[in-house]
């Protein structure tokens, strides 16, 4: 495999083929261990290509080897990957809930809320996960200073299920919404 790296690589660097390489070069030293160089190997082909697809998945790859040591260096690829192409986030659907929800575990929530966010874009609301996630984004946007834009999806939510599963947590975070003010002549 590295004789093959090292041909592609030295041969052929103009090829997108190369730039698909550093990602899969990055991911076979990625799981023996070596996160340094594979993080190497995938912001070269991050930087080194005009081709959203292999942009995305480099940018996707960089920001699960960042997150175990730095969340908000991990979270500037995500948003990379959001303004680029938030599509990727279906395209990796099971692993991008999984980070979706590490980063709310790590009370992250803006960027929890907008994988979700791109997630709810990817489906429509008969999908089964539809329900839950528009309710996490919701939930997670009113833990932000996104009020307008937690409202928004918390209005949806009830809008769509008035009587779901997660209706009585929204309606709670509704409500506080309205209590979180600087204003101090608010009545």
């Amino acid at each position: 495999a590295d004789y093959f790296f090292d041909r592609l690589f030295n041969e052929h660097t103009e090829s997108k083929y190369a730039l698909w390489g550093y990602i899969y070069k990055g991911e076979s030293l990625e799981s023996c261990g070596e996160m340094i160089p594979a993080i190497k190997f995938y912001e070269k082909a991050l930087y080194g290509t005009k081709d959203l697809d292999v942009a995305a998945n480099a940018a996707f790859h960089i920001a699960l080897a960042k997150f175990d040591t730095s969340i908000s260096d991990s979270a500037k690829y995500i948003d990379k990957i959001i303004q680029a192409k938030p599509s990727h986030f279906s395209e990796e659907y099971d692993e991008s809930k999984i980070l979706m929800k590490r980063y709310a575990d790590q009370e992250s929530y803006l960027t929890a809320s907008k994988i979700a966010g791109a997630l709810l874009d990817s489906i429509n609301p008969t999908y089964d996960d539809y329900e839950t996630l528009l309710s996490e984004k919701a939930l997670w946007l009113s833990q932000t200073p996104e009020k307008k834009k937690a409202l928004i999806s918390l209005n949806k939510y009830i809008k769509l299920f008035p009587d779901g599963y997660f209706i009585n947590e929204v309606d709670v975070a509704k409500d506080a919404l309205f209590f979180e003010t600087s204003d101090s002549n608010a009545t």
